[in-house]
């Protein structure tokens, strides 16, 4: 189970938390809870929880500073701020300590649903990732006969931390790993259902084609997979020089590449290493060759980098996005602004430098959400600012980045639209807006819109056909509806709650006279029905 600890000031938000919400439906379990910064900081020592949910103002220590503790120490740990501060600076300095995502109180039900869907999903890719380094450790140490591929599997898993071992180990065993290079690949997609379900057998076939590859182009290969990579490790021999051997490497992977595409039908991309002259160096080999396929896979790129691990760049000019695309994006024009973000995807794709991406994107996103905060839209992208760099690809990076322009667009109008909209409909949009509020009222609605009751009253008549009562009311009850339809673990007190109803029993009364039946009842209905 992901072990939460909750840190908030409120005791009915930490017992609503606490009681109201089902965590085992994201595989997570509250093993403490905090009432200020210090006691959280003090939970997070003793649990060193997955995830953390703190409020943002608190005595002692606020939640910014529980954040960029916990960014610190445990930084595995999920930040989730809570606050009911909408401002861009705790914004901006949530974006600096890496928090997860920004939440506002008082919180939405079903975006909180969505926020720990997303926390719930990115925890188990991380341990899925973290189970595939466990199962190829485990099978190291299951190996009864120490291989070269064992030695450096080892080594590429953990590091030169195990050298001391390591050299006593290829002593007695007579390996000879002075001079070679690092070569990795990687499938451009390996989600494939059914490719899955047989990726030992792919991974072994992919291992044959490379060994054989390399082998008949004089070089000398080991050859295994570490996760979904395949890594190549060729030993060079004495006496020819290294630029000849730099030369075989490179048009071997190259072929290495194209054979895997003829036979497996599979995409790939690849990463060279620096060559190395030591035992010692062979890690830091394989760690450039992985940043070059790292670089090549962000691409997409099929082409071949070359041997200092670089992408050719094609254009090294300066770039800036220009403020015509936040002006588009501030008239709400939705197809301008994705034809403008169209060509700035273009400009960055012919730079086709990984860390610029990152910036441009970056300096994009502080403006769209000073524009957010501007328009009063909810900061709902900052999970994309922390979590730039996870994106494998450019494609998937600025697919969510045009999103998020989509989503403030249509906001932006929508805006617009109702600034425009007549009075009587203003009126109603109002209530389908607030009915969930229990003390809205006809009043209420007259000081919000200036109006006197007399009126309004005409006019909400003459725009609903019906009274101010009996029309929330019947919304409410359609709403009630819905939700037991959709939501049927919820009780009927929650049900009333959520649709402006403090009172469980008067619900149920107002139910009953627009529906013919108690809440119960019609429950019993519908799930007989189904």
């Amino acid at each position: 189970m992901n072990k939460v600890v909750i840190v908030d000031d409120e005791p009915m938000l930490c017992r609503w938390l606490t009681e109201k919400i089902d965590w085992q439906a994201w595989n997570c379990e509250i093993v403490g809870v905090g009432r200020n910064g210090l006691e959280g900081k003090e939970l997070v020592k003793q649990h060193k929880p997955d995830i953390l949910l703190t409020d943002v103002k608190m005595p002692g220590m606020n939640g910014l500073e529980l954040s960029c503790y916990v960014l610190e120490h445990y930084p595995k740990t999920m930040v989730l701020i809570l606050s009911g501060y909408n401002e861009f600076d705790f914004v901006r300095t949530a974006m600096r300590n890496e928090v997860f995502d920004y939440l506002l109180k008082p919180l939405d039900v079903e975006e909180f649903h969505k926020t720990m869907k997303k926390a719930s999903s990115h925890l188990e890719q991380r341990l899925e990732h973290e189970r595939k380094n466990e199962i190829s450790e485990k099978r190291l140490e299951d190996s009864t006969e120490l291989t070269e591929s064992g030695i450096l599997m080892k080594l590429f898993i953990n590091g030169n931390k195990e050298l001391p071992s390591l050299h006593t180990k290829i002593a007695r065993l007579g390996f000879d790993l002075g001079k070679g290079q690092v070569v990795v690949y990687e499938l451009h997609s390996p989600s494939d259902p059914l490719r899955d379900k047989w990726t030992p057998v792919y991974q072994y076939a992919v291992q044959n084609i490379l060994f054989e590859t390399f082998e008949r182009l004089q070089c000398i290969p080991i050859v295994f997979h570490i996760g979904d990579r395949c890594v190549v490790v060729v030993k060079f021999q004495m006496g020819v020089a290294t630029s000849l051997w730099e030369k075989r490497v490179l048009e071997a992977a190259k072929e290495g590449m194209e054979n895997v595409k003829m036979y497996l039908n599979s995409r790939q991309s690849l990463g060279f290493g620096t060559v190395f002259k030591s035992i010692e160096e062979i890690y830091g080999s394989y760690q450039t060759a992985v940043e070059a396929l790292e670089m090549q896979y962000f691409w997409l790129d099929e082409t071949i980098p070359t041997m200092n691990g670089s992408v050719p760049m094609l254009i090294d000019a300066p770039f800036a996005v220009s403020p015509e695309l936040y002006s588009i994006i501030e008239n709400g024009d939705e197809d301008a602004a994705s034809s403008s973000l169209a060509s700035v995807t273009a400009q960055l794709r012919r730079i086709g430098k990984r860390e610029f991406v990152y910036s441009v994107c970056t300096e994009m996103l502080i403006h769209l959400s000073k524009i957010s905060e501007k328009w009063n839209k909810e900061l709902d992208f900052l999970p994309l600012m922390n979590g730039m760099k996870q994106y494998r690809t450019f494609e998937s990076l600025m697919k969510d980045l045009g999103h998020t322009v989509t989503s403030l667009c249509r906001w932006i109008s929508s805006q617009k639209a109702y600034a425009v909209t007549s009075l009587p409909e203003k009126i109603v949009l109002y209530i389908q807006e607030h009915y969930h509020n229990p003390d809205i009222n006809l009043g209420s609605i007259a000081n919000e819109f200036h109006l006197s009751l007399s009126h309004l009253s005409r006019i909400f008549v003459r725009a609903t056909g019906a009274n101010f009562n009996e029309y929330v009311s019947q919304l409410r009850v359609e709403q009630a509806k819905k939700l037991m339809e959709q939501k049927h673990w919820l009780s009927n007190q929650d049900i009333a709650q959520r649709v402006g109803y403090n009172d469980g029993r008067y619900f149920s009364q107002v139910f009953k006279k627009y529906c013919g039946k108690t809440p119960n009842e019609y429950r019993g209905r519908r799930e007989n029905k189904i």
